[in-house]
């Protein structure tokens, strides 16, 4: 029988696998869109591609580098969605074995967040830094709860 806290570990693994998920999937219309290959009227995009040309714009960025930076991105939150599936699919506890698919998942969702913190700080983006931030932080807490709560409840003494 599952645990609460367990469930609630493989609960919160799914929905980070989800939210990325979803993340790259907006992001990738979104690109999509940018280059005319689906229509300006799609609804299902990020908005971000606008966004970041917008952010910087401060520095005169030329449009190749922010493709480049925008894929760059987009392969990232593709790639932590698949750890973090990797990790709810192979999480029974947070065993040596179970913990390097959670630890990978986090490592690149929590470096992803904190480059995007960095990166908000030099284009002066303050708008989005707290956004950033706030996944940063929510991706640390996230890992602590998963790394340091017991997977079973304890036991009521009789």
């Amino acid at each position: 029988m599952f645990s609460t806290i367990f469930t609630l570990k493989r609960v919160l693994l799914l929905i980070l696998a989800f939210w990325f998920s979803v993340a790259f999937l907006t992001n990738t219309f979104d690109l999509l869109r940018a280059a005319c290959i689906l229509p300006p009227v799609w609804k299902f995009a990020s908005g971000n591609f606008d966004l970041l040309m917008q952010i910087t714009l401060v520095y005169n960025t030329p449009v190749w580098l922010c493709v480049i930076f925008f894929v760059i991105v987009l392969i990232w939150l593709g790639f932590i969605s698949v750890l973090f599936f990797k990790a709810f699919l192979s999480f029974k506890s947070v065993r040596k074995k179970e913990s390097s698919a959670i630890n990978a998942a986090f490592f690149c969702s929590i470096s992803l967040a904190g480059a995007l913190v960095i990166i908000d700080e030099l284009f002066l983006n303050y708008g989005m830094e707290g956004m950033h931030f706030t996944l940063f932080i929510a991706n640390l807490i996230s890992l602590i709860v998963i790394k340091l709560l017991p997977d079973k409840e304890p036991q009521k003494k009789a």
